[in-house]
């Protein structure tokens, strides 16, 4: 039901917020900077501008702020909690898949290399494969193939790095130009030519499989290494691209025909201030 996808997303919003102000209770925060830095979350765009939308922002970033605040409260069994909520934000962003590394790492540097610390890594780890060992093993029996998550990150780097984008971004798989030795791997693959040639980019994202995207990664990756200088400029281009208000405000207002110009000047304004903050942090 949208309506309740709706409410939970103003849910994970309330809970996101909660869970900001324990965690400047536990760290002691003078008030002052509890009370900007709450200010300054409330208006996360995840927060604000996907409430309204059925997808993952609002998840992913309840996720990121309530790990933290298991992180440093103190109660029974707080570790193997932790794990799982490492491996839940794993599996909502799959780039976050080494942060039981990061937290095992953070632990050593505070505690040495005791037998308690240890313990509580172990139990970091476990909580963190109880929760990801279902997921990995379901992909290992559907696809024949290790996949500790999602596979599409063969497809991004096919479809952003080519010569026919010209943006940096997403386009078309219909309009990436492929060679015809690739066109024959994917057909060895099950991809046929009419695969690629039709028109629901959807459907073919939903039929995508971790055999091609591993033939999508080697593209990519090949024209990387024969186009470093178009690569660093596509990549700049994607670092301009991620404070495109209209691209961001683009499905909360898509049955209003864009957002207002206010809201745009304004979004774009926390952007700036927000990754400004988060460079100085």
């Amino acid at each position: 039901n949208v309506g309740a996808g709706k409410i939970l997303n103003v849910l994970l919003w309330a809970g996101t917020l909660v869970s900001w102000v324990g965690l400047g209770v536990r760290l002691q925060l003078r008030p002052a900077w509890q009370v900007a830095s709450l200010a300054v979350l409330a208006f996360h765009p995840a927060l604000v501008a996907y409430s309204n939308v059925l997808g993952t922002e609002s998840l992913s970033l309840f996720l990121a702020v309530f790990g933290m605040l298991v992180a440093v409260v103190r109660f029974p069994g707080r570790w193997l909690l932790l794990g799982a909520v490492l491996a839940l934000t794993a599996l909502n962003r799959p780039q976050m898949l080494p942060l039981p590394g990061a937290v095992a790492l953070a632990l050593l540097l505070r505690d040495g290399m005791r037998i308690a610390t240890w313990r509580r890594i172990s139990m970091v780890v476990l909580g963190f494969l109880l929760v990801l060992g279902p997921w990995t093993l379901r992909n290992a029996v559907l696809f024949g193939q290790f996949v500790p998550v999602s596979a599409n990150s063969g497809y991004v780097l096919m479809v952003n790095n080519n010569d026919a984008n010209a943006h940096g971004g997403w386009m078309p798989l219909k309009d990436v130009p492929l060679q015809a030795d690739d066109k024959a791997r994917f057909a060895d693959a099950g991809f046929p030519q009419g695969f690629f040639s039709g028109e629901s980019e959807d459907w073919k994202l939903r039929h995508w499989t971790p055999a091609a995207d591993v033939i999508g990664s080697a593209i990519g990756r090949r024209w990387i290494s024969e186009h470093p200088g178009r690569f660093l400029e596509l990549a700049l281009l994607r670092v301009r691209g991620s404070f495109d208000v209209g691209s961001l405000l683009h499905w909360p207002f898509l049955e209003r025909g864009g957002a207002p110009v206010w809201l745009g000047r304004l979004t774009l304004a926390l952007n700036i201030a927000l990754t400004a903050w988060t460079m100085v942090a």
